[in-house]
């Protein structure tokens, strides 16, 4: 399946001019194949909604002499975009598993105001992005 993602601009219900297309299958049947998913979440942080799509991977074998054990482990791919003037850009790209998660940090700075940075939670790992003007990047 061939997934078209685009952005519209509220209030004006205006389509922003680039779109991102992402592929995902479903395989089922005898043998094996690998599968992969497709799941969208929006999340805010500070002034900018960010999209969030999360490809993932998982190979099978379900014939009756395959060893689970030699499959590589399911992975997720993890595509960040925000609105920009000219359509959806790419701000950050990173791999991990289904189980990790984005969320909104507040970082205080020393003269009393905040600044708002992009944690990635995955298994016991916390790293912390902060957005330079065109990408978030590792703090």
């Amino acid at each position: 399946m061939r997934h078209t993602l685009t952005l519209v601009a509220l209030p004006r219900k205006q389509a922003l001019p680039q779109t991102v297309e992402i592929d995902s299958q479903i395989n089922e049947g005898l043998g094996g194949a690998t599968d992969t998913r497709l799941r969208i979440d929006m999340l805010s942080v500070g002034d900018e909604s960010l999209v969030i799509a999360a490809l993932g991977s998982s190979t099978w074998n379900n014939l009756p002499d395959a060893d689970p054990s030699a499959l590589p482990r399911p992975s997720t791919k993890f595509t960040l975009y925000r609105a920009a003037s000219t359509g959806l850009a790419q701000v950050l790209e990173v791999d991990g598993n289904e189980g990790c998660a984005f969320a909104e940090s507040v970082l205080p700075l020393k003269n009393g105001k905040s600044r708002s940075l992009l944690d990635y939670t995955c298994g016991k790992t916390t790293k912390h992005f902060g957005f330079n003007g065109t990408r978030y990047v590792q703090r």
